[in-house]
C-alpha cells in the first residue's frame, strides 16, 4: 500500500508541475505594437505659435514601451515662392512619449516640449510615429502630413 501511494503521490506532483510551468507559455514576443491617430489629421494646418495635438491609441499583444514622434519639413518643389527672411524650419526635439500595458490612450496637448516656433518656415511637414514594445519590437513608420502657417 506504501509502493501505491508513493505512486499516486509522484504521479500527481508530476502532474501538478507539468501544468503549472506549461501552460501560460506563449514563446517570444514577435508581434509589433500599432498606433491609431485621431488628431493631428493629414494636411491638418496648425499656425506658428500653437501647440500640436496628439490624440492616439497604441497597442501591443503584451506590453507596450514607447512611442517616439520626429518632426520633418517637406521641401517645396523648384520655383515655388517663400516668405523673405524665413529660411529656417522647425526642427523640434524627437518626442518620447512612455507608454505602459496592452492598450494606452494618449491625449496630449502638445506632442513636443514646445508650441510652434513663431519665427519657423511654413510649409509642409511630415510627423513620424514608431512605436516599441518591451519586447523591442517596433512598428512599421506611421506618418502624417501637416501644414505649418
Amino acid at each position: 500500500m506504501n509502493k501505491q501511494f508513493t505512486k499516486v503521490l509522484a504521479i500527481v506532483l508530476l502532474t501538478f508541475s507539468t501544468v503549472s510551468c506549461g501552460s501560460d507559455d506563449e514563446g517570444p514576443d514577435t508581434t509589433a505594437p500599432q498606433v491609431t491617430i485621431e488628431t493631428p489629421t493629414a494636411d491638418q494646418e496648425f499656425t506658428k505659435g500653437a501647440n500640436l495635438p496628439l490624440k492616439a491609441e497604441f497597442t501591443d499583444d503584451r506590453e507596450l514601451s514607447e512611442c517616439t514622434v520626429s518632426l520633418s519639413f517637406n521641401p517645396e518643389p523648384a520655383g515655388s515662392s517663400a516668405l523673405k527672411g524665413i529660411t529656417d524650419p522647425w526642427t523640434p526635439e524627437d518626442a518620447v512619449i512612455a507608454l505602459s500595458g496592452k492598450t494606452d490612450n494618449k491625449d496630449l496637448a502638445n506632442i513636443f516640449a514646445t508650441s510652434i516656433e513663431g519665427t519657423c518656415k511654413s510649409g509642409s511637414y511630415t510627423l513620424t510615429f514608431v512605436v516599441k514594445d518591451k519586447a523591442g519590437n517596433t512598428s512599421s513608420s506611421k506618418t502624417i502630413d501637416i501644414t505649418i502657417q
